[in-house]
């Protein structure tokens, strides 16, 4: 039989983040849910559904060369989204929509010899360091 106390130790010493369900963090006054730039670059990778983020916050650098992404099937919606870091979705072809409202790109965003073959818009949104669409095809 294990002891009240042993089950204790063990307990404690799982990792916080182990045990929460999901996080999130606040920003300017607002909660947003955390999701890794990894999830997100997988997801743009393999989905054939629509892509919707809503109050998210994505931690970590959004770099597609790496990736191995060339081409993104689904269409992907950003609403009130914040990219902590570098959104880098040079040579990717977008097959169908692109759309950000309220998304801000903190590190900036870049979209080298991006093209898109269908609606692409961002409204109310910023980026904080670089802007780049050079020889985007829209």
């Amino acid at each position: 039989m294990i002891s009240p106390l042993w089950a204790l130790c063990c307990l404690l010493l799982i990792p916080f983040g182990a045990r929460a369900d999901r996080a999130d963090t606040t920003i300017a006054d607002k909660t947003y849910a955390l999701l890794p730039a990894a999830d997100l670059l997988s997801r743009l990778q393999r989905a054939q559904e629509p892509i919707h983020l809503r109050a998210t916050a994505v931690v970590g650098p959004l770099y597609a060369p790496t990736a191995g992404i060339d081409t993104v099937r689904a269409s992907f919606h950003l609403d009130d989204v914040f990219f902590f870091d570098e959104v880098t979705l040079n040579n990717v072809v977008f097959l169908a929509p692109v759309q950000g409202e309220r998304t801000t790109f903190a590190g900036g965003l870049s979209l080298i010899n991006a093209h898109f073959h269908s609606a692409f818009g961002l409204r109310a949104s910023r980026s904080d360091k670089h802007l780049n669409f050079k020889q985007a095809v829209f």
